[in-house]
């Protein structure tokens, strides 16, 4: 008799602390959706573009009149610094995943994730695309595995957005007694 009592107090007290949640529990927060391209046209857009802001600058090499600054995984900017007293930003070569670069003669090598790419800068505001060398750092793919797609494009970089997510109170705070509680 004394365990079916035990038993009904045990029932009893869960049953009420049951009845007590009425709480929802909204929670919103960031997430990062991959952006994807065609290799194709990722090739396609490397060439001179309208200058852009400098947010996150990398590596530096001095040609000429010209400073190529390396945007760190976005591509190269090209500064017209025939007054060095005041660099003026006039275009931006396209590169995804770029951030070493070299020049030789007029041409501009850069690495887009694991592929080299080789860009033609005799005239740097018309910068024009040569050619690529698929494969040329192996090293990287380690790292670079999740740029790749069996689709053959490329991860170009994220976009951030917000994810709400709601629902009721988690398990762990639904055993808890409720003392006090109203609708």
């Amino acid at each position: 008799m004394r365990k079916i009592f035990q038993g009904a107090i045990v029932f009893a007290v869960a049953l009420l602390a049951q009845s007590c949640l009425k709480d929802k529990i909204t929670k919103t927060y960031p997430i990062l959706v991959p952006i994807y391209k065609e290799k194709a046209e990722v090739y396609s857009n490397i060439k001179s573009n309208p200058a852009r802001e400098v947010k996150a600058p990398g590596k530096i090499f001095l040609y000429g009149n010209y400073i190529f600054l390396n945007e760190v995984d976005k591509g190269v900017h090209v500064i017209d610094n025939s007054d060095p007293s005041i660099p003026v930003v006039k275009a931006f070569i396209d590169i995804p995943g770029n951030v070493d670069m070299a020049v030789k003669g007029n041409t501009l090598y850069a690495d887009l994730y694991t592929d080299l790419v080789l860009v033609d800068i005799s005239n740097p505001m018309q910068a024009q695309f040569i050619k690529y060398v698929r494969m040329f750092f192996p090293k990287e793919i380690i790292l670079t595995v999740l740029w790749l797609t069996a689709a053959g494009s490329l991860l170009t970089g994220y976009k951030k957005t917000l994810r709400l997510r709601s629902g009721l109170a988690p398990a762990v705070f639904q055993l808890s007694l409720c003392y006090g509680c109203h609708e």
